[in-house]
This record gives structure tokens, sequence and C-alpha cells, in this order.
């Protein structure tokens, strides 16, 4: 890898919650979800269907990400340097 080529980093982790056998029952829970979680205020939730290689549909769940907490950052202090003495 070049310097200027930087490693993606991961996203926050999905949490299976269910599966279903069409596509169309699996839409149907994720909207409940998505009315659930509106009714109860709860902002950032995101759902997603993903169809399995065994042909049934997965829904996945992820909560909100947290909040960055702001680094302080704290200044250098220039040391003062003591005048040399060049009298000989």
């Amino acid at each position: 890898m070049t310097e200027k080529e930087k490693t993606p980093t991961p996203g926050r982790a999905w949490d299976n919650h269910s599966t279903y056998k069409t596509f169309e029952d699996a839409g149907v829970a994720r909207e409940k979800l998505k009315s659930m979680w509106h009714d109860e205020s709860i902002e950032g939730m995101e759902v997603k269907v993903r169809l399995r290689s065994d042909g049934t549909y997965l829904i996945k769940t992820r909560s909100p990400a947290p909040e960055k907490k702001t680094k302080k950052t704290k200044t250098k202090k220039k040391s003062k340097k003591k005048p040399e003495d060049n009298n000989g």
C-alpha cells in the first residue's frame, strides 16, 4: 500500500433481528420496526433487509451512533530560552 491509501474504518455493527421467507413479509416487519421507533421517539435507528444465500430474508438493525466526545487539545507552551552570554 502506498502512503496515500488509507485503510477504511468499519462503521457501527449491524445486529440480526429476524428472518422471513418473503421480501413482502420482511418489508412489513421493517415498517413496523420503523413506526415503533418513531412512536417511542428513538432517533437514528436503522433497519435493512438482506437476501441470504438460502433464499430467506434477514432484517438487520443498528442503534444510533454514539455522540462523539470532542477532545480538548492542549496548546503547547513555548519555553523561553535564556539569552546566552557571548562575552568571551
